[in-house]
């Protein structure tokens, strides 16, 4: 081979690998969010355990306590079953 061509065949690929380089960590460094994720503070959500019947007595079973993130929370629902 001529040796020109393999000089710039070596200059293209190491320019190649630098150029790369540089795109990857502009694009890593995007997608970096927050260091550490903030606690989300949670508050106890009465749900209902399975479909319920239009019109159907409510009882303990069918009822579970989960949990619901503070500003999701939503408006008029409860926190414990005797509510």
């Amino acid at each position: 081979m001529d040796r020109r061509f393999v000089a710039v065949l070596a200059v293209s690929l190491l320019f190649a690998l630098v150029i790369s380089g540089v795109f990857y960590q502009v694009v890593a460094g995007s997608n970096r969010g927050p260091g550490r994720p903030h606690k989300i503070e949670r508050r106890d959500l009465v749900v209902a355990a399975h479909v319920l019947s239009v019109g159907g007595v409510l009882k303990a079973e069918d009822l579970k306590l989960t949990q619901a993130p503070v500003d999701d929370f939503p408006a008029g629902c409860f926190s414990r079953f005797e509510e």
